[in-house]
């Protein structure tokens, strides 16, 4: 049985239609704001169910920060591209013929599960960034191996493109590896030490998009083991032009999260017109108020979606309302 606060929370939202984060919210939502909140550590995909049939397009682009084994632009695939039959499942099989660890299911078991809406009538085009050479090495070979549509980017993600150090030798499958200590902002910068880390390409969101004249991201996510706010700060244009429709992101407490705050980054895209919310483990949504942002800064395992099309709000909005 719901609290009489969610109950109230609810009612709030609803009576705005899309929700207005400027409106003001009593201590008691708050509080209960934060603490569903703090139920989205591994969110079920019901709100992207809800918005398939909105956002489909006959083409189509996902960018994916923090690709690590694949499974997401896999799932992407399977809800969007035309004659996509490769199930999560079977990309994991393929994936663990290269020796990955026991783990590489994923932090929330992402191999079991299974895209089950699907308005799979668009040419899609993949772009996956990750980091972690092996990782990178890894995903190649799947695309190639499933002729994904799409490219594999074995890089960095951050506010400017430049260069950055990893650390050597990460084990196949492994999620919690960033950029080194010896972070390099530009070319020419400080040097890594070699014996434990190796240099490679940093990119921007921005750059991906300019350099590829995208018009258009159906969905940005950003997976990136807390360097999720540098990133969404490197897609500083794309987002001020509104052409990403939604984007998704982690929060925590590492990584950049350590130090950045929550409300820099969410303050940033409300500026650009971004709606967020709360992505919650039972498949609901919940909103975002300005006058809690202060209760958010909890920095504890969470995600967050955005959105900025009117359509798509409203399908978040009804989507509150679910039992």
């Amino acid at each position: 049985m719901k609290s009489i606060a969610l109950v109230s929370l609810m009612m709030l939202a609803s009576s705005r239609g899309v929700v207005d984060a400027a409106s003001a919210s009593t201590p008691a939502q708050c509080n209960q704001s934060v603490a569903l909140a703090k139920r989205s550590s591994c969110p079920k995909d019901r709100w992207l169910d809800r918005i398939s049939p909105i956002i489909a397009e006959p083409r189509m682009v996902m960018i994916n920060i923090g690709a690590n084994k694949g499974f997401s632009v896999n799932s992407f695939l399977k809800r969007f591209q035309r004659g996509w039959s490769t199930t999560n499942a079977a990309w994991h099989g393929q994936y663990t013929k290269g020796g990955a660890f026991n783990g590489s299911c994923g932090a929330c078991l992402a191999c079991k599960t299974e895209v089950t809406v699907s308005d799979a009538r668009a040419d899609v085009y993949a772009v996956a960034v990750e980091l972690a050479g092996s990782n990178s090495k890894m995903l190649k070979q799947l695309f190639k191996y499933f002729k994904v549509p799409g490219e594999v980017i074995h890089a960095a993600a951050s506010e400017q493109p430049g260069v950055a150090s990893v650390f050597n030798n990460i084990p196949l499958g492994h999620e919690g590896f960033t950029m080194g200590k010896h972070y390099v902002g530009k070319p020419g910068g400080e040097k890594p030490n070699i014996d434990y880390h190796s240099v490679i390409p940093m990119v921007s969101v921005d750059q991906i998009v300019a350099e590829r004249k995208l018009m258009s991201i159906d969905l940005l996510s950003v997976d990136a083991e807390g360097h999720d706010a540098p990133i969404l700060r490197g897609a500083l244009n794309t987002l001020k032009n509104r052409l990403v429709k939604v984007v998704e992101f982690e929060y925590h407490k590492k990584g950049a999260w350590a130090t950045e705050k929550l409300d820099d980054t969410i303050s940033m895209l409300r500026r650009f017109k971004y709606t967020c919310f709360w992505q919650l483990n039972n498949g609901k949504l919940s909103p975002f108020f300005k006058e809690c942002s202060a209760a958010y800064e909890f920095k504890e395992w969470s995600n967050v979606v955005c959105a900025t099309k009117p359509n798509i709000l409203q399908a978040f909005s009804e989507l509150e309302l679910l039992v």
